[in-house]
């Protein structure tokens, strides 16, 4: 028996008892065996795969969400189908987990269900859908992300405006500063201060007047905030 035939057979039954345990076991058991498939899931094998694409469809929201950020871990375009089984999950803890674990993914399948979360009903899940999109650079996604500067939540705008500038759209970004601006003129310094940190959050040079027009500010935070999103700005 020569050492390397030993590994293997010691690799093949440590695989064979986590899956044993992932059939066996519920909640955060089945999540420990899951963890424990990873390695060999990594290697390629077939059914640590296919045990982690299963645990995507457990009814358990738990085991959902860990299935899909192992998932994301592992990058592998074998569990794409899996994942797009849960743009409709009613967890929206999972489908803010599915959002950024398809930033690994193949943009070419990843991108349109990042698009499909677009539409979500949860801000964080949509916000994370947008950080992905702006990571992988996915301009295919421009018009659907152009929509959300119609928001009525100024914080979606400025990630709208954020993700936009990142993919090169000029008009979408003046598009965004142009709801942003107006917060400015505003009698509350709260929501000149939230109005400055949003701007900031868009960036680029065409941001940066109104940014240092805010140093200008009566309020001592209002100053503070601009300054900040000005030296951010400057790296």
């Amino acid at each position: 028996r020569t050492p390397g035939a030993t590994e293997a057979r010691e690799a093949l039954a440590a695989r064979d008892e986590a899956l044993a345990r992932f059939r066996e076991r519920e909640g955060t058991g089945r999540i420990a065996a899951m963890e424990d498939l990873t390695f060999f899931a990594r290697a390629g094998d077939p059914q640590a795969l296919e045990a982690i694409g299963l645990a995507m469809q457990s009814l358990d929201a738990r085991v959902r969400e860990a299935a899909v950020e192992i998932g994301g871990e592992l990058g592998d375009p074998a569990l794409l189908p899996a994942l797009a089984g849960l743009i409709d999950d009613p967890s929206a803890d999972v489908r803010e987990e599915l959002a950024d674990t398809l930033e690994e993914m193949p943009i070419a399948e990843a991108g349109p269900l990042l698009v499909t979360l677009l539409a979500d009903p949860d801000r964080e899940v949509v916000e994370e859908a947008l950080s992905s999109i702006r990571t992988r650079g996915y301009r295919n996604a421009m018009p659907e992300v152009g929509r959300l500067l119609e928001d009525p939540d100024l914080d979606l705008v400025a990630e709208a405006g954020r993700t936009l500038r990142k993919l090169g759209d000029d008009r979408g970004t003046r598009e965004a500063l142009s709801r942003l601006i107006p917060g400015l003129e505003s009698r509350s310094s709260n929501v000149r201060e939230d109005a400055v940190e949003r701007i900031g959050r868009v960036g680029g040079s065409t941001a940066r007047p109104h940014l240092e027009r805010a140093l200008d500010d009566a309020d001592s935070d209002v100053r503070d905030e601009a300054r900040e999103a000005l030296e951010e700005l400057g790296r």
